[in-house]
């Protein structure tokens, strides 16, 4: 994926970059401050990745990332390299604060038709630790480790197997 083609404007983010979120330690050193913000349009997710659709009606909230001007280059390239360009492209949206609108680099999805489902939420904001893969998934391989499987003798390949397989 490219970096945006002003690397100088702050970054909206509404998923994993957002503070709290796993992926804010990519760029949190470059960080100058970090402001709760929206954006119109709506989320929908694919493959657990929320992904922004501007085109819709509602509105998506996020932080306003705004980073050192020396240090902006460097914390789009780590953005970049963990995005993957199927999923997204850079457009310059409005961002609204509490006290301002500003234009800001936002990743917003593609190809939204396919195989995306509308995101839902009661407080109508993405978090990486509400996801399935975080909750549900662990719960399923926690329930398929067998309590046996402290101490497991070398010879017992079906427990291993099964304690591998969870």
């Amino acid at each position: 994926m490219d970096l945006p083609e002003n690397t100088l404007l702050p970054m909206f983010a509404y998923g994993v970059f957002q503070p709290g979120d796993l992926a804010f330690l990519r760029v949190k050193e470059f960080v100058s401050s970090a402001t709760a913000a929206s954006v119109s349009g709506a989320l929908c997710v694919r493959d657990g990745l929320p992904l922004l659709d501007p085109e819709n009606s509602g509105r998506v909230h996020g932080a306003l990332l705004d980073f050192r001007p020396q240090a902006a280059g460097r914390a789009y390239y780590r953005v970049v390299e963990l995005e993957p360009h199927k999923q997204y492209e850079w457009r310059t949206l409005d961002v609204v604060t509490s006290t301002t609108q500003v234009p800001a680099n936002t990743l917003v999805g593609r190809d939204l038709k396919n195989g995306t489902v509308p995101f839902e939420n009661e407080d109508d904001r993405w978090h990486g630790s509400e996801d399935p893969f975080f909750k549900e998934a662990l719960e399923v391989v926690a329930g398929t480790l067998p309590p046996e499987s402290q101490g497991i003798p070398h010879n017992d390949f079906h427990l291993l197997f099964r304690v591998q397989m969870g």
